[in-house]
């Protein structure tokens, strides 16, 4: 395992989408003096590490980190497209006891006084923890949201869209450790009736999904519903469905040909305003606008 840290805002001065077909993405090796992620967004590639004589086989719906300094090989056999960043070298390497004993500390580490200001004795959120392959199917919709962020921050040069940019590779960053650690922490608990709820939420996301339908199709009454998600999520069901749709929305928006209405019908929203409305607050921007 790596560890990343945090101390401050990791940063990328070259980052972007490339499509690689196969015979001609060869060449005889590089070295460089970053460290590098690969998301693959399709088909498939090879890495091939001349210092230890490893081969890694990259597939869509996985992330891969190159640390600064590892000499590298790439190629494909079928078509394959993926999103790479070079970051500022400060990855280093982590052990499984190691990484054990940080998420120890995170989940028993008292949790301040509401009312109170909040500082903790001891940072145990310094660094963020990686595989060096790390499976994020799971994950794959939020990063293609940020991805399509990362698109449109890139187009600008000042300082105020790098700043964004780099924001949102954080969050990229942030969301691919925490997969990398699914097996080492602790999940919630949900009640059995939630759980099921939530699976249909997220298979049918894109369905017109009303809290009176959720009442129907499982034998619940709307106030027991609204209770489950209040107690257990902090948010209404609807809030909770709005905003699961309203994450999917940006790729939608810039990487598809679906126009507004279009993508409005698409994720299930009774029209084209409202989803315009929620779009809004939610960003700060109309959904035009933001195209």
């Amino acid at each position: 395992m790596y560890r990343l840290n945090i101390d401050r805002l990791p940063s990328s001065n070259f980052a972007g989408r490339v499509r690689q077909i196969p015979g001609r993405w060869t060449h005889r090796g590089v070295c460089q003096d970053v460290d590098i992620l690969v998301i693959m967004l399709d088909g498939e590639c090879l890495f091939e590490f001349t210092d230890d004589n490893r081969r890694i086989k990259l597939c869509k719906g996985e992330a891969l980190l190159i640390p600064a300094k590892h000499f590298y090989k790439g190629s494909c056999r079928v078509d394959c497209e993926y999103y790479f960043f070079h970051m500022s070298p400060s990855l280093t390497p982590a052990d499984k006891d190691e990484v054990s004993d940080k998420i120890k500390r995170r989940q028993t580490s008292p949790i301040p006084d509401r009312t109170s200001y909040y500082q903790h004795e001891d940072a145990v959120y310094d660094c963020l923890y990686f595989h060096e392959v790390t499976e994020i199917t799971p994950i794959m919709k939020p990063l293609l949201t940020l991805l399509s962020k990362c698109d449109i921050e890139l187009a600008k040069s000042d300082v105020n869209h790098m700043l964004r940019f780099n924001i949102y590779l954080y969050q990229i960053l942030a969301q691919i450790s925490e997969e990398a650690l699914r097996g080492f922490t602790l999940q919630p608990v949900y009640p059995a009736s939630l759980d099921r709820i939530l699976a249909y939420i997220y298979e049918h996301y894109t369905e017109p999904i009303t809290l009176e339908s959720l009442s129907t199709r499982f034998g619940l009454s709307k106030q027991y519903i609204i209770r489950l998600f209040r107690k257990n999520l902090g948010v209404t069901a609807t809030r909770f469905i709005n905003d699961l749709k309203l994450s999917h929305a940006p790729e939608l928006l810039v990487s598809s040909t679906l126009n507004v209405n279009e993508v409005a019908s698409h994720l299930g929203f009774s029209s084209a305003s409202y989803f315009s409305r929620l779009f809004r607050a939610k960003y700060s921007v109309s959904p035009t606008n933001f195209i």
